[in-house]
């Protein structure tokens, strides 16, 4: 998967996910790229092991927090870059581990991660648009079958 920088402007800030729990990051438009988190024991391949599909998100207010999110298999992740560190050195925070197979992400607000993953909605549990009740979507409508979504962090910070 991929996602912009908030405000993206050419060139400018880009996100990608590979098939190895890995996340990609590009600051000149996708000119290069830089693998985030490659050289500690809390990685990004360290936290989000495993040869999974990794889905990316910025946060909406990335360019005053520089925090970006991953979820891939059971797992999702945070990083907040340390400006004064390399990319290889960036680390990761395990934030949930869980879900059933990671399938997108998606920071809302200041306070809201929302994440779906392979759990399947029953034909009952889906009514027309998207059900929210206490913040969280509990259906996705576009998909087939159905996908829950989960809310991860009521606040993520």
């Amino acid at each position: 998967s991929f996602d912009l920088e908030p405000g993206y402007e050419d060139p400018g800030s880009i996100l990608a996910g590979d098939f190895g729990s890995q996340v990609f990051i590009s600051e000149d438009g996708g000119e290069t790229w830089a693998l985030v988190g490659a050289g500690t024991t809390t990685g990004c391949a360290a936290v989000l092991t495993g040869t999974n599909k990794t889905w990316v998100a910025f946060d909406p207010d990335y360019a005053t927090n520089d925090t970006i999110y991953a979820a891939a298999g059971s797992v999702i992740a945070r990083c907040t870059i340390d400006t004064e560190l390399t990319w290889a050195k960036q680390e990761w925070v395990e934030l949930c581990d869980g879900l059933n197979d990671a399938h997108g992400i998606k920071a809302v607000g200041d306070t809201v991660l929302y994440v779906t993953d392979d759990d399947q909605v029953e034909d009952d549990e889906c009514t027309g648009p998207p059900l929210l009740e206490g913040g969280a979507a509990t259906c996705l409508p576009l998909t087939t079958p159905a996908v829950k979504v989960s809310v991860v962090a009521s606040s993520m910070s």
